[in-house]
């Protein structure tokens, strides 16, 4: 065998080898770079999750304040028509008075 044959076997063996452990370190690389890729969206998703139930939570508040309001809107009003039943009644006091007079 003289030293080209013997470079062609070599390189044979070799070059199915390269591949091989090339392949593999880009196998490797990508489950890496998922994983990372992963933790990376779990991470915003988790972000925007607070984000939503603080959202959330601020809506619950909001509508609360809402039936308070709706609550002493209500409760004014009641007292609004006592107060003009009283206005009508005092009037027709001072027109009876006046016209007493």
């Amino acid at each position: 065998m003289n030293t080209y044959e013997i470079f062609l076997a070599v390189m044979s063996v070799v070059t199915p080898l390269i591949t091989v452990a090339s392949f593999c370190f880009v196998v490797k690389n990508n489950k890496r770079t998922d994983v990372k890729d992963i933790e990376a969206r779990v991470e915003a998703m988790t972000e925007i999750r607070v984000k939503l139930d603080s959202v959330l939570k601020g809506m619950d508040e909001l509508k609360q304040e809402i039936k308070t309001s709706k609550e002493t809107v209500a409760d004014l009003s009641e007292r609004l028509k006592a107060v003009e039943e009283s206005a009508k009644q005092a009037h027709k006091r001072i027109d009876e008075m006046k016209s007493k007079d």
